[in-house]
């Protein structure tokens, strides 16, 4: 019984240390995945932002239209060795073709989901602070904890609308 007890007592050693090692596992496998998202955010995010200023894009909407950009057309990032590059899916009547972010965004600014965002008037001059808002009637708001829980779509027409995000 001696020897029997020792092999189960190593045995129940052995599974606790595998035990350990598959939670040591998983939680690396979860910071990865944490770390890759963040990455992608930092350069898909950035670089789109960047586009969409260009393209006079205002500043309150580009996160929406970000969010739609990177689900719509299926932005991802590509390694080339220690470097990282954003991609996108563009479909053709052959299929799906990977385009740079600037083509994307240049196919997209002619579509009419485009067309329908508000646009922030080129400024000129000091203290230019763009067009008036005008045309009267409510603003909507919303809380940030609601306006994040929205779709992509969602967020992108509650900009469009002239909808202000609240805090609290």
């Amino acid at each position: 019984m001696d020897k029997r007890s020792e092999l189960l007592e190593e045995l129940r050693k052995a599974n606790g240390r595998v035990t350990e090692q598959a939670q040591r596992a998983t939680d690396l496998e979860k910071l990865l995945n944490d770390e890759r998202a963040a990455l992608h955010t930092h350069i898909v995010g950035g670089e789109l932002d960047h586009l969409l200023d260009q393209q006079h894009v205002p500043a309150p909407v580009r996160p929406s239209v970000i969010a739609l950009l990177t689900e719509s057309y299926g932005v991802e990032l590509v390694a080339d060795g220690n470097k990282r590059k954003a991609v996108a899916k563009l479909k053709t009547d052959s299929g799906e073709k990977a385009v740079s972010l600037k083509e994307m965004v240049d196919h997209w600014s002619l579509t009419p989901e485009a067309k329908s965002v508000p646009l922030a008037p080129a400024s000129t001059g000091g203290g230019a602070t763009g067009g008036s808002a005008g045309g009267g009637g409510a603003v909507k708001q919303m809380t940030l904890g609601d306006f994040n829980a929205l779709s992509a779509q969602g967020r992108l027409e509650f900009m469009r609308a002239g909808g202000k995000i609240s805090e609290g």
